[in-house]
């Protein structure tokens, strides 16, 4: 079973203000854990370079993420590759309406390596990828609500 973590939260603002928000990946990139840059090579393909660990293992990484999907304003569908490493993912974002001022964000992320270590790899991917997936997410809506400016009618 591939690494899997899953996050959703309700957030005091409409769809629009939160797709443009998340449809810009200059505004959450630097949230991602161990974030040291990231480059925009196009509009459906960004490269990060971050900083992690595995157990004891810390190693800077370079991670393709390659946008598959954007159906605006409710999903976002994904694939990332590792450069560096044996490791591929996918996910998603998805944006619900709940009320005219109010809507749900829910976010998934499946993290895979392969390889020799892959096995150790990822049962240690197996219990830091929800935690890490919901501080993501949590983090992503706090720097929403202290940027946006939302006008409710």
């Amino acid at each position: 079973m591939m690494p899997c973590g899953n996050h959703q939260v309700d957030v005091a603002m409409p769809i629009e203000a939160i797709w443009n928000f998340v449809s810009d990946v200059n505004n959450w990139a630097p949230l991602i854990p161990g974030y040291i840059k990231h480059d925009i090579k196009n509009k459906q393909q960004t490269t990060w370079t971050l900083r992690g660990a595995v157990g004891r293992i810390q190693k800077t990484i370079h991670v393709q993420m390659d946008i598959i999907e954007q159906k605006k304003p409710t999903r976002m569908i994904f694939k990332l590759s590792c450069e560096n490493e044996n490791v591929v993912g996918d996910g998603r974002l998805e944006v619900k309406t709940l009320t005219n001022h109010k809507t749900k964000i829910a976010g998934k992320l499946n993290i895979h390596a392969n390889g020799v270590t892959g096995p150790m790899i990822n049962a240690i991917l197996r219990t830091i990828l929800p935690k890490t997936t919901k501080q993501f997410t949590e983090a992503v809506v706090q720097q929403m609500l202290k940027t946006t400016s939302v006008t409710t009618g």
